[in-house]
């Protein structure tokens, strides 16, 4: 959030959270450019995307067990058939 409020680029290699902190420590008043609203529309767009990959991720691994039950039972039959 302070890289933020500062408005360095976080995805550089020489981003530094701590510093940008001790900057806004030194001086509060860049605080006030801050615009919360859209931080805490993105922060629940991050959290919504997490949770939709999330479940996607849940989804596809329940999937993978099901399919793995279905195989092993197959298995099973056919070797009792034999």
């Amino acid at each position: 959030m302070a890289v933020d409020a500062l408005e360095y680029d976080d995805t550089a290699e020489d981003a530094n959270p701590a510093g940008a902190l001790e900057e806004i420590l030194d001086s509060p008043d860049r605080l006030k450019d801050l615009d919360l609203d859209a931080f805490a529309v993105e922060l629940e767009r991050q959290v919504s995307h997490t949770h939709s990959c999330m479940s996607v991720c849940l989804s596809l691994c329940l999937i993978i067990i099901i399919c793995g039950l279905l195989l092993t039972s197959h298995l099973l039959i056919f070797s009792c058939l034999k």
